[in-house]
C-alpha cells in the first residue's frame, strides 16, 4: 500500500492523533512509531516496518556504527495499538521530538510507504519552501531515478 495526501488534526490532551479514514484498515491492531528525518514521527503498518527495519538486518554488528544504526532504530520504535476511533496515543517523548506544542495541531501525511506526523507549524514552513520553488524539485528527472546502492546501508 502506498500512503498519500494530507490531514490536519488536533492532537488532544491525551496526545491522540488520528489515523486518516482511508487508511485506518491498513493498519489493523498495530502500527509501529519510528522518530523519523525532519523531526516528524513516522508511522509504518507491521509489514512496512518490517520492511524497513530490513536493510539492518543486513548490517555487520562487528561494526560500531552499524550495531548503533540497529540499536537506534530497535530501541527508538514502538508498536502501539489504534484505538476503537483509529486514533494512535503519542507517546510523550514523540510528541516532544517533533516539536508538537501549544495549539497541539499536527498534520498527518503519506509519504509512500508510511505516514507522518508532522507539527503543523513544520509543515506549514516545508510546504512554503515547496511551494515557493514552485515545486520544482518534481521537474527534476533525476529525483524519479533510483539511486545506486554501495556498500552497507541502514
Amino acid at each position: 500500500m502506498e500512503f498519500f495526501g494530507y490531514q490536519e488534526y488536533s492532537m488532544d490532551d491525551r496526545n491522540r492523533v488520528p489515523i486518516p479514514p482511508g487508511y485506518r484498515e491498513a493498519f489493523g491492531m498495530k502500527a509501529m512509531l519510528v522518530p523519523g528525518a525532519d523531526r516528524v514521527v513516522e508511522i509504518y503498518t507491521e509489514e512496512g516496518w518490517a520492511k524497513r527495519a530490513e536493510p539492518l538486518q543486513r548490517l555487520s554488528m562487528t561494526n560500531r556504527d552499524a550495531r548503533r544504526r540497529v540499536r537506534a532504530f530497535y530501541a527508538n520504535s514502538t508498536p502501539i495499538a489504534p484505538d476503537t476511533q483509529g486514533r494512535l496515543t503519542l507517546p510523550q517523548r514523540f510528541v516532544d521530538y517533533a516539536g508538537i506544542e501549544g495549539d497541539r495541531k499536527v498534520v498527518v501525511l503519506g509519504n509512500r510507504t508510511h505516514l507522518e506526523v508532522w507539527a503543523k507549524s513544520a509543515w506549514d514552513a516545508e510546504n512554503e519552501e515547496l511551494e515557493g520553488s514552485g515545486f520544482g524539485l518534481l521537474d527534476d528527472p533525476s529525483v524519479f531515478e533510483v539511486p545506486e546502492t554501495t556498500g552497507e546501508e541502514g
